[in-house]
C-alpha cells in the first residue's frame, strides 16, 4: 500500500479496515474456492460417467441408451440375500428396458441366429465368459444371448413361488464357491451343559464358578452347479412370441422348485447338496405296522421333534401316504386328519403344515413321512439364476436352445441328534420314520 493508503488506513475504525481488507482479497479467494470446485465436479462427473456406462445406460461417448431404474432398495446386497430379487449389479442388467417382454426378447434372439435382423439391443456371451456387442454375427454358436436382469429376475420369483420348502431354509448369501459355517457343537445335555458346553450354577454371594469352554464345529457350504435346458421350436417364436414367453416362464417356474426340493429332501451331499433324508442328525422313529402309517408312529414321531423347533416344524409325506392319514382315528374312533368330510383338508397335522412331495420315499420306506424344521438347513446362494439363448446349437433342427444356470449348496446346520437334559430319547429338528 502507498502513503496515502496508510493515512486513510490509520483514520479508519476498526470494523472499517476489515471490511476494506475482505473486499480486497475476496476475489482472489472466490477464484481459489472455484478453482477447487470444479476440480471436484469434474472427478464427480468423471466417475458418474463411468458408472453409469457400466450399468449400460450410457456408451463410451456418453450417449443415453437407456434411461436409469430407480433402484431404491433394488441393490446388490439385497439380491444377495434375495436370490430372486432384481439385481442392479448383475450383467443382464445392462439390457433392461430394452425389450417390452421375454419374448420381444426370444424373437429377436432366432432373428439373430437365423442370419436375419442383426438386433442391436442384443448381447452375447462369448465362449471365454465375455459380453460383447453383436458385431461379428456368430456369437450365438457359442454362449448364447444374455437374458435381461428384469426377466430372470421375474422367472425365478416364479419358480421361488412354486416352492414350499426353499422359504422355510436359512438363506446364506455366498461371497466365495466355499464358505464355512460356524455351529454350536450341542449334542448332550445330560451333563448339565448347553450350546456345546456352556454350564449354569446357582452360586451364594462370593461363591466361585466352575470354568467351562463351548465348543463348535463347521458346516461347509461349496456351491454346486444347477443347470437348466429346454428347447423352442422357432416357428412357435416367429408365429407367436407371447406363446413361446409363457411356455418357456412356466417350464423353468415350475423347474427351478423341482429340482431344489428334490436335492434338499434326498440329495446325497455328492456334487449336489445334501438332503434331510441322509442328514447325519436325522432321527428314524420305529414304525408300528409295516406299509402303513397310524396314529402311534405320527406321536412318536412328535415326541423327538426338537422342543423348540416345535412351532415351525412341517410334515413332509408321500403321496400315498396322504390315504394313510386321511384314514387316521383316535382310541375313540374319531377321525384325525379329516374329521368332517364335508370339508376339504386343513392340511395340518398335530397344528402343524403338512407338505406333499414326490420326492419323498414311496409308502412304506423309510423317511415316507418326515418331521423337519427346515430353520436348521442351510441353503447358500453363490450365483442367482443366470439364462442364455441359442439357435444355433441345432439349427439344422430349426430349434432355439435355453439355457440356465444356478449355483449353491444346502446342508443340515446340525450335525447330530440331541441327548437332552433328562436323559431320555434323543430329540432332533430332522425326524423321519423307519421302513
Amino acid at each position: 500500500m502507498g502513503d496515502t493508503d496508510t493515512m486513510e488506513r490509520t483514520q479508519m475504525s476498526g470494523e472499517e479496515l476489515a471490511a476494506a481488507i475482505a473486499e480486497r482479497l475476496m476475489p482472489r479467494l472466490d477464484a481459489k474456492v472455484e478453482e477447487r470446485t470444479s476440480g471436484i465436479r469434474e472427478l464427480v462427473a468423471a466417475q458418474v460417467q463411468e458408472r453409469l456406462q457400466v450399468m449400460g445406460v450410457v456408451d463410451a461417448e456418453g450417449h443415453i441408451l437407456r434411461p436409469p431404474k430407480e433402484q431404491g432398495d433394488r441393490n446388490s446386497m439385497t439380491a444377495m440375500l434375495k436370490p430372486e430379487a432384481y439385481n442392479p449389479e448383475a450383467i443382464g442388467a445392462q439390457l433392461d428396458g430394452q425389450f417390452s417382454s421375454f419374448g420381444d426378447f426370444l424373437r429377436a434372439t432366432v432373428r439373430a441366429g437365423i442370419g436375419g435382423h442383426r438386433d442391436p439391443r442384443l448381447k452375447f456371451i462369448t465362449e471365454k465368459g465375455d459380453v460383447r456387442a453383436d458385431l461379428s454375427g456368430n456369437e450365438l454358436a457359442t454362449g448364447g444371448a444374455l437374458v435381461p436382469e428384469e426377466f430372470r429376475a421375474q422367472l425365478l420369483t416364479l419358480g421361488l413361488e412354486a416352492s414350499r420348502i426353499r422359504p422355510l431354509c436359512m438363506r446364506i448369501p455366498m461371497g466365495s464357491s466355499s464358505i464355512r459355517i460356524p455351529a454350536v457343537k450341542d449334542d448332550d445335555r445330560s451333563a448339565g451343559s448347553v450350546f456345546g458346553g456352556v454350564r449354569g450354577y446357582w452360586t451364594a454371594a462370593g461363591g466361585t464358578i466352575n470354568e467351562s469352554e463351548p465348543a463348535f464345529a463347521q458346516v461347509g457350504l461349496n456351491a454346486k452347479g444347477l443347470k437348466f435346458y429346454t428347447e423352442l421350436e422357432n416357428e412357435l417364436i416367429a408365429d407367436s412370441f407371447t406363446s413361446a414367453e409363457a411356455l418357456v416362464v412356466a417350464m423353468i417356474g415350475m423347474a427351478e422348485p423341482w429340482f431344489f426340493d428334490q436335492a434338499v429332501i434326498g440329495g446325497s451331499g455328492t456334487g449336489e447338496p445334501l438332503g434331510v433324508t441322509n442328514a447325519a442328525a436325522r432321527i428314524g422313529v420305529t414304525r408300528g405296522t409295516s406299509n402303513e402309517v397310524n396314529l402311534v408312529d405320527v406321536a412318536n414321531m412328535y415326541a423327538r421333534m426338537l422342543p423348540s423347533s416345535l412351532g415351525r416344524a412341517v410334515w413332509i409325506i408321500s403321496p400315498a401316504v396322504l390315504a394313510q392319514l386321511m384314514m387316521l382315528e383316535s382310541t375313540a374312533g374319531a377321525q384325525v386328519f379329516w374329521p368332517d368330510l364335508t370339508q376339504g383338508l386343513r392340511m395340518r397335522l398335530g397344528g402343524n403344515p403338512v407338505i406333499i412331495s414326490e420326492h419323498v420315499p414311496d409308502l412304506g420306506s423309510a423317511n415316507d413321512i418326515m418331521f423337519v424344521d427346515f430353520g436348521f438347513y442351510l441353503v447358500g446362494d453363490r450365483q442367482a439364476l443366470s439364462l442364455a439363448t441359442s439357435p444355433h446349437f441345432k439349427f439344422q433342427n430349426d430349434i432355439t436352445a435355453v439355457r440356465g444356470v444356478e449355483r449353491l449348496d444346502g446342508q443340515p446346520w446340525v450335525q447330530s441328534a440331541l441327548t437332552p437334559a433328562n436323559g431320555g430319547d434323543t430329540l432332533s429338528p430332522i425326524v423321519g420314520l423307519a421302513a
